[in-house]
């Protein structure tokens, strides 16, 4: 039997944590400890996420060490894009038996990194993605309802938007895309740099060509602009795992992404997606082009059938057991999943 105490409600997971505030947290993590406690006897194997090793990761890997002989950490960024987010990460990996990494790039850092780690410990699995969370709906339908032309290629720059991400690099490459008729739609969290920084890049005589709206996204509304986009932009210059990459694929979109470790392992370049080398606005250019040209339809379907092989929970899972990390028949999974745009 398995749990999974989560931060929003899913086809597998039960709501404990609210996605913000001090009384949410205070109240998810009472809601914690009473399911551990009733669990307590048995051991439970507890999987736990962690995307920063700051303090409140810290003390919660310590709440579960508690409750468990076999903690799990997936470490979903070893290094973080912020520095001061690995505050404890040493702490937190050496509370865990094992700790999962998403590609052999991860493992690679981590390691590097956290040299006092045992290789043996960490081991690479796939991001799963629940495929039920995502139904895109008719792109006619979608792009009337947020009131684009059909004549447009839209492409959608999705996510928390950082210098590392690279947005700058699509502002530059407008001019020489004009004549795709291109309408660039970014949505998503400004976290280092003011909306006006980017707006300012904004090419002259391109302003048309792109719509800016900073903040949280709903599922409705995410729904509705992976839809209505032809191409989903990933131009960054780092990435350990991307969840925008995932959703692109779980909304047969197609990507035009920079040709970084995180990337290469997973997009096929003219077959789920478009490669072009990192921070080069020209071959961010002659990917977007060859983009226009190609038959996204059969691109479309072969990024669900990447997503439907490789990164199903299940997967991850008889990841697992054959590793001997757990056990098939009495394994349980209770852990704070964190939902957030990468």
């Amino acid at each position: 039997m398995s749990i999974v105490l989560s931060n929003y409600e899913s086809s597998f997971a039960i709501k404990k944590f609210g996605s913000q505030g001090i009384l949410n947290l205070f109240l998810g993590t009472v809601s914690l400890i009473f399911a551990l406690i009733i669990r307590a006897k048995f051991r439970p194997t507890i999987i736990f996420h962690c995307f920063n090793g700051n303090l409140k990761v810290l003390l919660l890997a310590k709440l579960l060490s508690f409750f468990s002989d076999n903690l799990i950490c997936i470490a979903h960024d070893p290094r973080s894009i912020l520095l001061a987010g690995d505050s404890f990460k040493k702490d937190i990996y050496n509370l865990s038996k094992y700790i999962c990494v998403h590609n052999d790039y991860s493992k690679e850092v981590l390691l590097n990194d956290f040299p006092k780690v045992n290789e043996e410990s960490v081991i690479v699995i796939n991001h799963g993605v629940d495929l039920s969370r995502f139904n895109p709906i008719a792109k006619e339908i979608a792009r009337s309802a947020l009131g684009i032309g059909n004549d447009k290629m839209v492409f959608l720059f999705f996510g928390q938007v950082r210098s590392s991400k690279n947005l700058q690099l699509v502002m530059k490459s407008l001019p020489y895309i004009k004549h795709l008729n291109p309408l660039v739609l970014v949505y998503g969290k400004f976290v280092e740099e003011d909306i006006f920084r980017y707006v300012d890049m904004i090419p002259e005589n391109c302003s048309q060509f792109v719509v800016i709206e900073p903040g949280f996204v709903s599922d409705d509304k995410m729904t509705k602009l992976f839809s209505a986009s032809d191409i989903s932009l990933l131009p960054y210059k780092e990435i350990f795992q991307s969840g925008v990459l995932l959703t692109s694929f779980a909304f047969r979109l197609p990507v035009i992404c920079s040709n970084i470790a995180g990337f290469s392992d997973l997009v096929a370049d003219r077959s789920n997606g478009f490669l072009f080398e990192s921070d080069n606005v020209l071959d961010f250019v002659r990917a977007c082009c060859e983009a226009n040209e190609s038959d996204l339809r059969k691109i479309s379907d072969n990024c669900f059938d990447t997503i439907q092989k490789r990164f199903t929970w299940e997967s991850c899972v008889e990841v697992l057991v054959s590793r001997g990390v757990i056990k098939s028949s009495v394994a349980r999974y209770d852990g704070e999943i964190d939902k957030k745009s990468s």
